[in-house]
């Protein structure tokens, strides 16, 4: 069976046996529950699939509205006069594109004005009969040194990039500096254009900055007493810093009321509060009464088809400009009894805190109840209940926790009648199985202690029984 402590991750480098997780079939469980199947999971197979998928962050299935590095998964179609459209809005046209198509526009632009101003040139040059050496006395010519297309181009360029005049040079003719003029400001617009799609397209987030801002997994554990789905986001580079907001959005199918089918019905989840994003922070989701999660159990998990975007937007403490990140989690991608292994540690010798990188995915296998939020608070109430209410034979629930004895509890036969039926935890991919887990002593100090808890108010009524039989 797997027990405490098997890390699962990117982070676990001790040994193979700390990186292995243990699969029992549903067979095998039926025929005997206390021999199950092994499958092991080297160290070098779960580095080679991290390597694969790292290197292929634009990858994801088909039914993925948001890509894990932020893109959407939405393809418009059928729209009119598309070419013109994205021609009309030009600016954005060119930050959403690649890097090779901005220098290409840069490059297309600027030679495309030294053309069209260089025959303007020789336009000026032929009107006013630059050429001919008959009417060099008369007239003074407009342009001097240029008598092929050439030379105008050279004027051209000599004009845009302002390094100074050589053999060709512009006299005061006035088409001359009306050309002039013009071809300076028509080279101050395309200048700026370009360079402020450069900066903005360098200021904006990579395509691969929401691979490393949030985990790859989502977690589902026990904190503070009640489940909850975790995730983790890092922002070492500063973009998120200032006014940082972070939402999540749960995406199903679901049928109104009035039975009207919903394929894509969005529904906002709550999250706690949040510190500063100085080290990674682990963002935390109680699954409440309140959540779309609450009657969600490992087994209806792994069946369910939904999707959880996760949205980070703030600014940028260097620069002030603002940014958004975003990426999802599929049910697949949520692992079930797991939490984040600790990656910040104080190092005494440098006065530091250290940030491990490679524990940032890494998650533990840890003690959770294999049942729903709302079956683990029925358990609780029952386990509260009164005496008198507590010996409720006909009780829907199974046998209460207080009418099990400390030995046990310590079995490895005790577990909640849930089953974690999860095909992939960490890239896995293996049959339908159940996945059997024990509970820690923590577990077990919390069971003991609601027996205490019934014991004391078990006793408390007996002495106040006892007065009230004195005074009869």
């Amino acid at each position: 069976m797997a027990t405490n402590g098997n890390n699962i991750g990117a982070g676990s480098s001790t040994s193979t046996d700390s990186d292995r997780i243990e699969v029992v079939s549903e067979e095998v469980l039926h025929q005997d529950a206390s021999q199950p199947t092994v499958v092991p999971i080297t160290q070098n197979e779960s580095r080679r699939r991290e390597r694969r998928h790292y290197h292929r962050p634009y990858a994801a299935s088909s039914n993925r509205i948001i890509q894990k590095c932020g893109r959407n998964n939405i393809i418009p179609t059928d729209i009119p006069e598309k070419n013109f459209r994205y021609f009309k809005d030009m600016g954005n046209t060119l930050l959403n594109t690649r890097w090779r198509w901005i220098l290409l526009s840069l490059c297309a632009a600027n030679a495309v004005a030294y053309v069209v101003f260089a025959g303007l040139w020789m336009l000026i040059a032929v009107i006013n009969d630059d050429n001919d050496e008959d009417r060099r006395g008369d007239f003074p010519p407009c342009i001097y040194g240029a008598n092929s297309f050439t030379g105008y181009l050279l004027l051209s360029m000599t004009t845009v990039s302002t390094i100074g005049y050589g053999l060709q040079y512009p006299t005061e003719c006035q088409p001359s500096w009306m050309v002039l003029t013009l071809q300076a400001l028509t080279n101050v617009a395309i200048e700026g254009a370009i360079v402020t799609a450069v900066f903005v397209k360098m200021s904006k987030p990579s395509s691969k900055s929401p691979v490393r801002l949030f985990s790859r997994k989502a977690v589902i554990s026990m904190r503070d007493g009640i489940l909850c789905l975790i995730f983790r986001i890092r922002d070492l580079k500063g973009r998120h810093w200032a006014r940082t907001m972070i939402k999540a959005v749960l995406i199903r199918r679901r049928n109104s009321p009035e039975g009207e089918p919903l394929a894509y019905y969005f529904e906002n989840i709550k999250l706690e509060k949040h510190g500063l994003m100085l080290w990674p922070l682990e963002i935390v989701h109680k699954i409440t009464y309140e959540s779309p999660l609450w009657a969600m159990s490992p087994q209806s998990l792994y069946k369910a088809r939904f999707e959880i975007m996760i949205i980070l937007e703030g600014d940028s403490i260097t620069t002030g400009q603002s940014s958004q990140s975003q990426t999802s989690y599929m049910n697949k991608e949520i692992c079930w009894g797991y939490r984040f292994a600790p990656c910040v540690s104080y190092d005494k010798d440098e006065h530091k805190y250290i940030i491990d990188d490679d524990k940032f995915n890494e998650i533990i296998e840890c003690a959770t109840p294999l049942c729903s939020a709302q079956e683990l608070a029925g358990v609780l109430e029952e386990a509260t209940r009164p005496q008198e209410q507590f010996w409720d034979l006909h009780s829907p629930l199974s046998t209460p926790v207080s009418r099990k004895s400390e030995s046990s509890m310590g079995s490895s036969q005790f577990r909640f009648p849930s089953f974690r039926m999860k095909k992939d935890i960490d890239g896995l991919t293996s049959d339908r199985g159940i996945y059997n887990r024990q509970f820690s002593g923590a577990t077990l100090e919390t069971i003991n202690s609601v027996e205490n808890l019934l014991a004391s108010n078990i006793s408390l009524n007996e002495e106040k029984k006892e007065p009230n039989e004195k005074r009869l």
